[in-house]
C-alpha cells in the first residue's frame, strides 16, 4: 500500500491498515490528525490503541473475523461509538472494516469517520425545532387575546345588547364570528404545534365510546360536506365499543383529515371512515375519499395531525394521487383489546 500513500493522504476519511497480528502497518495523514499523532508515529503500534478500552474486545474480534474471510470480499462493521485521541479524550467515530489482499499478505483496512459533525448537526436541528416551537407559542399567545375580544364583541352585537340589528347586519356579524372562530382554531393549532416541537404535547388517555366519537365528528363536518353534496359514512367494528385514547386529540385528527378530504373531493363524492382492530390491541382508522385526490407529499403536510398520531406512538400514511382519490391510514397501538368482528355501517 505504500505506493498509494499520496492517494490515501488525499482522502477526507481516516485509513488504517492492520496486519494479522493487529499491528498498524499504514495510516494516512487524516487518521493521524484525527487521533492526534505525528506523522508516521502510528505505524508499528497496536490498532487497539485507537479505541476506548471498553470497545477493544469487540474491535479485536471483528478484526479477526474480517481478516479470516476466505475471499477478500467487502466486509463492514461499525465498531463502538467513539475513537480514542492521543490525549485520552474520546470522540464520536465510526469504524468500517474490509479485508485487503496485498503482496505482503492479508490486511484489514479500517476506514474511520469522525461522527462528531453528525452529532453537532443533530443538536443544531433539535435547537432549531425548539426555537420554532417557542416562536409559534409566542405568536399564538399574542393572537389569541385580541381574537377572543373580536369574538366577544361580535357575540355581544349579535345578541342585540348594543341595540337591534337588521337581518342583513346579523348575517355580517355572524360571518365575522365564523371567520374569527376559524382563525382562532388556526391559532390553537399553531400552539399545539409549538408544544409538539418542544416535546410538550400532553395526552389525557381515558376510555370512551368510539362509535359515539365517530358520529360526533361526522356531525361536526356535516355542514361543510353538505355544502358540496358530499356523503360522509362511518363504520365501526362491533368489538370497538370502547377505546382508550385522548378523545379530544382523536377528534382533532379526524376533523383535520375530514376537512382535507372534503376540500379535495368533488361535489357529489363520498368519504368513508372505517375503524377496525389492528392485531391484538391496536386500532386502525381509514379515511377514504373519492374524487380528484391530491399529491402524497401534500397529504403528509398535515403536520399537526402527524405529530398527534406520533405522540400516541402511532403511524399515519397516505395513499393519494390526482384523479383517484385519497386514503389516509392511522394505526394506534394499544388502544383496544378485542378480536375483530364484522363491521356495522351507520350514517350520521
Amino acid at each position: 500500500m505504500e505506493q498509494y500513500r499520496d492517494l490515501l493522504d488525499s482522502l477526507a476519511v481516516g485509513i488504517v491498515a492492520v496486519d494479522a497480528a493487529g499491528q498498524i502497518v499504514l495510516a494516512n495523514s487524516q487518521a493521524e490528525h484525527m487521533f492526534g499523532y505525528e506523522r508516521g508515529t502510528l505505524e508499528g503500534n497496536p490498532a487497539l490503541m485507537l479505541v476506548p478500552e471498553r470497545h477493544r474486545a469487540s474491535y479485536e474480534a471483528r478484526l479477526a473475523m474480517v481478516g479470516a474471510q476466505r475471499q477478500a470480499r467487502p466486509g463492514h462493521a461499525e465498531l463502538g461509538a467513539h475513537g480514542l485521541h492521543r490525549d485520552g479524550r474520546e470522540f464520536p467515530a465510526a469504524f468500517s472494516l474490509s479485508p485487503l489482499e496485498t503482496a505482503s499478505g492479508r490486511l484489514v483496512c479500517c476506514t474511520v469517520r469522525d461522527a462528531g459533525e453528525s452529532v453537532r448537526l443533530e443538536e443544531a436541528l433539535q435547537d432549531a425545532e425548539h426555537r420554532k416551537g417557542e416562536f409559534l407559542a409566542s405568536v399564538a399567545h399574542e393572537l389569541r387575546t385580541p381574537l377572543n375580544g373580536v369574538l366577544g364583541f361580535a357575540e355581544f352585537l349579535l345578541e342585540g345588547n348594543a341595540g337591534p340589528l337588521g337581518e342583513e347586519q346579523k348575517e355580517y356579524v355572524a360571518d365575522i364570528m365564523s371567520c374569527g372562530r376559524q382563525l382562532l382554531q388556526l391559532v390553537d393549532e399553531a400552539f399545539d404545534l409549538s408544544m409538539a416541537a418542544r416535546g410538550g404535547m400532553t395526552l389525557h388517555n381515558a376510555p370512551f365510546s368510539l362509535p359515539e366519537a365517530m358520529a360526533e365528528v361526522c356531525a361536526l363536518m356535516a355542514g361543510k360536506s353538505q355544502d358540496k353534496g358530499i356523503d360522509i359514512r362511518h363504520s365501526v367494528a362491533r368489538t370497538l365499543r370502547q377505546v382508550r385514547l385522548d378523545r379530544r386529540r382523536l377528534l382533532q385528527v379526524l376533523s383535520n383529515l375530514l376537512t382535507s378530504a372534503i376540500k379535495f373531493t368533488a361535489p357529489g363524492g363520498e368519504i368513508r371512515i372505517d375503524a377496525s382492530p389492528q392485531g391484538s390491541s391496536g386500532l386502525c382508522l381509514k379515511i377514504t375519499a373519492s374524487g380528484i385526490g391530491r399529491r402524497t407529499e401534500d397529504s403528509l403536510g398535515l403536520e399537526l395531525t402527524r405529530k398527534i398520531v406520533e405522540a400516541q406512538s402511532g403511524i399515519i400514511t397516505a395513499d393519494s394521487a390526482p384523479g383517484r382519490g385519497s386514503t389516509f391510514t392511522i394505526i394506534l397501538p394499544g388502544a383496544i383489546a378485542a378480536a375483530p368482528q364484522s363491521p356495522v355501517d351507520s350514517t350520521p
